[in-house]
């Protein structure tokens, strides 16, 4: 699960550290292995979001923001930032998640997202 060229998490970076993996990783092939916490609210994708086009890389850093974001005392200024980061880099306008709450969103993307693989595999 990479974030930049660097190898480097998501995680490391908020927290400044390298994390070094031996084995197996989980990872969206599977999705049983994966627990993404029920969302707070109804949040639903805003019409027309293209999930088709979010990458390998997108959906991964969702899913460990999503695993971890209990943990994270920064969580939410570093959901905003990943929600912006793929927003613009979709090329969609930033007001696409103007009042929205960004963690509820980016795991309405990530559940659209993991629905989608199911179905088309």
């Amino acid at each position: 699960m990479f974030i930049d060229p660097h190898s480097r998490r998501l995680g490391d970076l908020a927290a400044g550290t390298m994390v070094v993996y031996e084995g197996k990783q989980k990872g969206l092939d599977d999705p049983a292995s994966i627990h993404v916490s029920p969302p707070t609210t109804d949040e639903t994708l805003p019409e027309g979001f293209p999930v088709q086009r979010l990458s390998e890389s997108d959906l991964q850093i969702i899913e460990e923001f999503l695993e971890r974001r209990y943990r994270l005392s920064n969580r939410k200024s570093l959901a905003q930032h990943i929600l912006n980061s793929i927003v613009s880099r979709l090329g969609l306008p930033q007001q696409v998640a103007l009042g929205r709450d960004p963690e509820e969103l980016l795991a309405a993307i990530y559940r659209a997202a993991k629905g989608r693989a199911l179905d088309h595999p």
